[in-house]
């Protein structure tokens, strides 16, 4: 009996030593000892096989004990009738200086490519890079569960920035920017004009450099924006000071920086270029293309000239959205603001039954979209319009959110069958949309939320730090997940998940399902 009893405890004890990496539980017969419960990923417990009802998983990736209710794994915490989604923290990268990611795209098997920029020593998972000069690009693939699979680097002695990435269908990757001097993209040296110069570079899946093509004057020039359309179609966006040489005629700014939206070939040939602006500051910041042709967001200070349209701010900066046909052609311009600061940070299409053009982004004191007017609760608050194409109604949604302090919308994109779009930002200490509230004991905050595409909000989730916390990119995943990347100063809290960064700054990757 004795012998028995110590050969059950040695199972036991061999099976918790085994439970990370087995995909089962245990049962001993015939004692009747309780199935042990294994600590697997969310991955595996999906795929355990044949799960019946009240069965438990310790789930690894989001941090919960999930029970099986018959159709799903659900957390033990969650209620069945809710509908707010798990948080997992994937992947941070930090070292001595900072990291800060700006761009993102997941390919149709689920891996996610993030650009952005690094200073001194950083560390991807196990892969390390070390910049050559203050801040130097980097590209990371990283598989569906955020193990990095690759990294690359370019840059030299001044700084670095990638600001967005693409994929077309076969999976190559295309990055805009900033560089500054002279920096090696592969195994390919350029140098810029005079201060920041826009670069548009090619790499295929794997990684290897393709191309590089640069764009710049004496003045400082970014590219803020790329998308692929049709896999033939390279769209960017940003701005430029100057003369710069986009086609084989220059364009020239009309005063202090200027919109630009450039088409491009795969192999990097420029097909055409638009540009607005006037004498004040202008900039394009993102962009968006669809069947009907590429979308652009941003602002303008005074008065600017979209092709043969002029508009006025009304005060300080305001915003705009414009959308050109692939030839070129402006179809759309709409601009809304008043006294206050106000742009458009991020713009997505939805073309199933006619075009429905979605902006978010923020305004300050009272602001005029259309025919419809929206006062900030303090600083800069949230907003979010639908516009459609028609002249006499144009604007068929106006929501915004936000508290005392300084807020805004930052990123907006919708899911792939076009039933739902979502929105990340930032806000400060407090803040409300619809019926939905948020507070937090810190200045710096995240929000996401999901919509319904008539604007009714679905749900509302947060992150915080005790410095600063921001988002830059969200994206899509082929299993309809919602990837969200920023940055972070020192500690910072994503649901069960508290975390705290390695120098500086540090990039963060998190999926919501």
């Amino acid at each position: 009996m004795k012998i028995s009893t110590l050969c059950i405890w040695v199972v036991i004890l061999l099976c918790f030593k085994g439970l990370p990496t087995l995909g089962q539980s245990v049962t001993i017969n015939p004692s009747g000892i309780s199935p042990l419960t294994p600590r697997l990923s969310n991955e595996a417990i999906l795929a355990l096989p044949n799960p019946q009802t009240g069965d438990l998983a310790y789930d690894l990736t989001f941090l919960c004990l999930r029970v099986y209710n018959g159709s799903e794994w659900l957390c033990s915490y969650q209620d069945p009738d809710n509908i707010v989604p798990d948080m997992a923290l994937l992947a941070t990268t930090g070292g001595t200086g900072g990291s800060s990611p700006n761009g993102m795209a997941t390919d149709a098997v689920g891996n996610i490519y993030i650009t952005g920029y690094f200073s001194g020593n950083a560390t991807f998972d196990n892969i390390s890079k070390t910049a050559l000069g203050y801040d130097d690009i980097f590209i990371a693939k990283y598989n569906k569960n955020g193990k990095v699979l690759w990294v690359q680097t370019a840059g030299g002695t001044s700084e670095e920035h990638g600001r967005d990435i693409a994929l077309d269908e076969n999976g190559n990757l295309y990055i805009t920017g900033s560089f500054n001097g002279t920096t090696t993209f592969g195994s390919t040296n350029k140098t810029s004009a005079g201060g920041t110069d826009i670069f548009i570079a090619k790499y295929d899946t794997s990684g290897a450099f393709k191309w590089v093509r640069t764009f710049g004057s004496t003045g400082n020039d970014v590219g803020n924006s790329i998308t692929v359309y049709n896999n033939t179609n390279i769209y960017t966006a940003g701005y430029f000071n100057g003369e710069v040489n986009f086609e084989e005629s220059p364009s020239t700014s009309n005063g202090g920086s200027d919109i630009f939206l450039l088409k491009c070939t795969p192999a990097g040939n420029s097909v055409w270029v638009q540009t607005a602006g006037g004498s004040g500051n202008d900039q394009a910041l993102d962009v968006y293309a669809e069947s009907s042709g590429a979308g652009i967001t941003g602002y303008f200070y005074g008065t600017a000239s979209f092709g043969t349209e002029a508009r006025i701010s009304a005060g300080g900066t305001d915003m705009f959205f414009a959308i050109y046909n692939h030839e070129g052609d402006m179809n759309i311009l709409q601009t809304a603001g008043g006294p206050g600061a106000d742009a458009g940070q991020s713009l997505a299409i939805l073309s199933f039954f006619g075009s429905n053009y979605y902006v978010t982004g923020y305004f300050s004191g009272t602001a005029t979209f259309a025919d419809k007017t929206a006062t900030s609760s303090g600083g800069r608050d949230i907003f979010m319009a639908i516009y459609t194409s028609s002249f006499s109604d144009p604007l068929q949604l106006l929501k915004t959110a936000g508290g005392s302090s300084d807020d805004q919308g930052e990123k907006i994109i919708m899911n792939e069958i076009g039933n739902n779009f979502y929105v990340a930002g930032k806000f400060s200490r407090a803040f409300s949309i619809d019926n939905l509230n948020k507070s937090s004991n810190y200045d710096s905050n995240i929000f996401i939320a999901q919509f319904y595409m008539n604007g009714h909000i679905n749900w509302l989730k947060t992150a915080s730090s005790s410095n600063v916390i921001e988002v830059q990119d969200v994206a899509i995943d082929a299993a309809d997940n919602l990837l969200v990347t920023g940055y972070f100063f020192n500690s910072a809290r994503f649901g069960n998940f508290r975390k705290t960064s390695a120098g500086n700054s540090d990039t963060f990757l998190l999926k919501l399902k």
